[in-house]
C-alpha cells in the first residue's frame, strides 16, 4: 500500500485535535484525525492509503496511545508508520514509549513550531524517498 502526504492526528480533546489539524493544514500538510486508538485503527485498516505520520496522544479513553501503538507495532501491515507521540507524561514513561517504537516524543502543553518542526522532518523525508 502506497503512502500518502496526509498525517493522522489521534487525540481524544476536540480542541486540541483540531488545534493540531488547523496548524499542519496551514503549513500545507493535509492530515486527518480520530478521537482515540479505536477509530484510528479502523480508518487505518480502510485507507486506501497509509498517513507519512501518525501524531499520536497518550491519554485516551477506550484505547490509550500505548495499546495503540502495541497493536499497530505488531501489525504486518501498518508498522512502518512513523509515530511522534505528544504527553505529559515524564521519567520512565518516556524510555517505555521509546521501547515500542516512537520516532520522537513531544511534551504537552505543545509548542506549534516543535509540532511543525517534527512534524516536516518525517514528510520531507518520505518526500526525498519516493523521489
Amino acid at each position: 500500500m502506497a503512502s500518502s502526504r496526509f498525517v493522522m492526528v489521534i487525540e481524544d480533546e476536540h480542541d486540541v485535535r483540531e488545534m493540531i489539524s488547523t496548524l499542519l493544514e496551514n503549513a500545507g500538510i493535509p492530515s486527518r484525525c480520530a478521537k482515540d486508538g479505536k477509530e484510528a485503527l479502523r480508518s487505518l485498516r480502510e485507507a486506501e492509503a497509509l498517513p507519512r505520520l501518525i501524531l499520536l496522544d497518550l491519554m485516551m479513553p477506550t484505547m490509550s496511545g500505548d495499546e495503540f501503538l502495541a497493536v499497530l507495532r505488531a501489525d504486518p501491515y501498518l508498522s512502518a508508520i512513523p509515530v511522534v507521540a505528544i504527553s505529559a507524561a515524564r521519567g520512565p514513561k518516556l524510555d517505555y514509549l521509546r521501547r515500542l517504537g516512537v520516532e520522537e516524543i513531544l511534551l504537552k502543553p505543545i509548542d506549534p513550531d516543535l509540532l511543525l518542526t517534527a512534524t516536516r522532518k518525517f514528510v520531507e523525508r518520505e518526500k526525498s524517498e519516493s523521489s
